[in-house]
């Protein structure tokens, strides 16, 4: 406690009625969350009574990991406090008590990728036109109707438009389908535990006679959903203790409802809010221009940010002609960081609005010799090498799971075309039963070629064989090897199968070793390993690291940096029509708020050194623009920093581009592209 400030001990203190903690950036939230838990620890609070809820599956670990250090004689105290996300809890929940709902003990739980494959499936059997409602904004309104509250009959009801009984239509089809492959998707992790916390009140009860002290950080980012789930956990917000920042809520594009942290009284009535304004990141500097950014948002609650540390080097407005000549600047000032104060690449980030604007950097990072990284890629579970090794796992912990049958059954090719596959599907259904079990008795179903029936029911023996010794409590890890060799996975992923490259089938490989090592880590942590169990907590964490990487610079956007810092930030492509970004304000209609706080995330992820970068001219549709800076830089007043304009040496930088360019060509043809 001695470590904490004034209104950091408040907050840690405090017993009762609601309490919201307004967290400004760097204001060492965390640490009050942590701090928290432990005090209610040695108070003699009952560990299993308290549950903390946040976002990610690292922020939860860091936590646990963080009262074990603060607890260190008392290892199992911290086990037994329940530190989890929100779709972590749901699933706790559904695995408990969803029976009452009829939900099956054993179920699949679907990527996006999986879902939008659901509803193709559910359009070409309604017969309609897949251009008319594409899959995933078919997909975003069914989950936009699910977090509402709203069913498919109630969607169809309200619907004002032909285009809105299309989707109402696709979301029965949809539900219909995930029943029978006895699946949900991620939005049912939310949903389903609050109809059923609802519809059950002896459950409801139960789970709040369970958790009497609850903590939610990032509440910021929380949707109707989540906080209708939050106020039946709750008891309506006894001992309920949020901690979030409405200037940081930067994804209401993905459901985040901003209203849940400034209607916080209106939620949870005698509600107390406590402001942590005093910063710990960052420089004076830096936190004067963040204030000035963040005071043109409309709707906030307002507070400023403060430090009793440095002054800092004033923050640096770069304004370059293109983007090549801003990459290369960016390059520049890298090396100068580098080699005038010995700064690591590691504390170092670029920021930007997309993706879309990274290959500049890259290319201008390469030349230079400069290692960087890439945020904001394929998340290894997503891989397709390891999504096929995946399907055959999930079959086994659910034959019900018709996706995955589909998936293991085309890799590799067994010679089960696209018509006998839908005459087993036709007799599957006509038998009212999964499509695996057409398999098992393929070479009866009519129109089905024999050695096409055989290998289908070849396929279906040896999956039950691996599911057998499975049940005799095999090895998960040993058993899913054989799996993959013994059904020609690797062989398959060896020799390009399915236009796969042939030169990079030993990174294919590597990274089916990858999930076995994962499936034995698995094993040796679990006191009692089961096949679902690991599929399904891989399924609430398929998002890649994105914390910065020893000897790297890290490249990112806007919004893939929240929750992280480096000591020198290089926020780029500050223009008009990419920050703000002209889509998402229309989205809005005309709303620049959320962008604002995007710009006001960004800024506040540097400690020292803040580099403000934008170009003059940008290609847009094949041909060079003039291009306004942003409104945001045009409010800021020149005393926050120091300008400078570049002219780089566009010869030289047009050569040396052009050397990275044929570099790139022979990476590629020698296979290391």
């Amino acid at each position: 406690m001695e470590r904490l400030n004034r209104e950091q001990c408040r907050a840690v203190e405090h017993r009762g009625a609601p309490l919201l903690i307004l967290a400004g950036a760097g204001s060492g939230k965390t640490r009050v969350i942590i701090t928290r838990i432990v005090r209610l620890l040695r108070e003699g609070v009952p560990p299993e009574s308290i549950l903390g809820v946040t976002f990610t599956n690292k922020a939860a670990e860091e936590m646990r990991s963080r009262i074990r250090e603060a607890l260190p004689r008392q290892s199992e105290v911290a086990e037994s406090v329940t530190l989890c996300t929100f779709h972590a809890l749901g699933l706790r929940i559904m695995e408990e008590f969803g029976h009452l709902d009829g939900l099956p003990r054993r179920f699949t739980i679907l990527d996006v990728e999986d879902q939008h494959d659901v509803i193709r499936s559910v359009i070409e059997a309604e017969g309609l036109d897949p251009e008319l409602v594409p899959a995933r904004q078919a997909a975003q309104r069914i989950s936009a109707a699910k977090n509402g509250g709203l069913s498919a009959d109630q969607l169809r009801s309200g619907a004002r438009t032909h285009q809105e009984r299309l989707v109402a239509r696709l979301m029965k089809g949809y539900e219909e389908m995930l029943a029978s492959l006895r699946a949900v998707d991620f939005d049912d992790l939310l949903c389903k535990p609050r109809d059923l916390l609802v519809s059950h009140p002896e459950v409801q009860e139960t789970l709040a006679a369970r958790y009497r002290q609850i903590m939610v950080d990032e509440y910021q980012d929380t949707n109707q959903t989540q906080l209708a789930l939050l106020r039946l956990l709750s008891d309506e917000g006894h001992n309920l203790v949020v901690v979030g920042d409405d200037d940081q809520s930067i994804y209401g594009w993905r459901g985040a409802c901003l209203d849940n942290i400034l209607e916080f009284e209106q939620h949870f009535p005698h509600a107390v809010v406590l402001r942590l304004t005093e910063n710990y990141r960052s420089t004076r500097r830096v936190l004067a221009l963040a204030n000035v950014i963040i005071d043109g948002a409309r709707r906030r609650r307002p507070k400023e940010l403060w430090t009793a540390g440095e002054e800092g080097p004033m923050p640096r407005r770069v304004v370059c002609a293109t983007p090549q000549e801003e990459a290369d600047y960016v390059a520049q000032r890298v090396s100068e960081l580098k080699g005038e104060e010995g700064l690591p690449y590691h504390e170092i980030g670029v920021l930007m609005r997309t993706n879309g604007q990274a290959r500049e950097f890259e290319e201008a990072l390469r030349f230079a010799s400069i290692p960087y990284r890439l945020v904001g890629g394929t998340s290894f579970f997503e891989r397709r090498e390891v999504k096929d090794a995946l399907a055959y796992l999930r079959i086994l912990a659910n034959r019900h799971d018709e996706l995955a049958l589909r998936r293991a059954v085309a890799t590799p090719s067994r010679g089960i075309g696209a018509v006998s596959l839908a005459r087993l599907a036709d007799s599957a259904r006509q038998h009212i039963e999964p499509l695996f079990e057409a398999f098992k008795r393929a070479e009866r179903v009519a129109g089905v070629p024999v050695r096409t029936a055989r290998a289908a029911a070849r396929f279906a023996a040896e999956i039950e064989r691996f599911a057998a010794e499975i049940e005799q409590q095999k090895s998960l890890a040993e058993t899913a090897r054989r799996i993959f060799d013994e059904m020609g996975l690797i062989e398959a992923l060896r020799s390009g199968e399915g236009g796969r490259k042939v030169a990079a089938a030993e990174h294919y490989v590597a990274n089916i070793e990858s999930l076995l090592a994962s499936l034995a880590d698995y094993e040796e942590r679990s006191a009692r390993p089961e096949l679902a169990d690991y599929l399904k907590r891989i399924a609430l964490d398929t998002t890649a690291d994105d914390s910065p990487e020893t000897g790297r610079v890290t490249l990112m956007t806007l919004h893939a940096a929240k929750g992280l810092e480096f000591q020198a930030v290089f926020l780029v492509g500050l223009e008009e029509g990419l920050l703000p970004h002209q889509r998402s304000i229309e989205e809005v209609d005309g709303d620049d708020d959320e962008e604002r706080r995007l710009f006001y995330v960004g800024v506040t992820r540097a400690r020292r050194h803040l580099m403000l970068s934008r170009c003059r001219r940008r290609r847009r549709f094949q041909r060079d623009e003039e291009v306004e800076e942003s409104r945001f830089m045009r409010e800021l007043v020149a005393d926050l920093f120091g300008d400078e304009d570049r002219h780089v040496d566009s010869e030289k930088a047009k050569a040396a581009r052009a050397v990275t360019g044929f570099r790139n060509i022979l990476e590629i043809i020698e296979g290391k592209g």
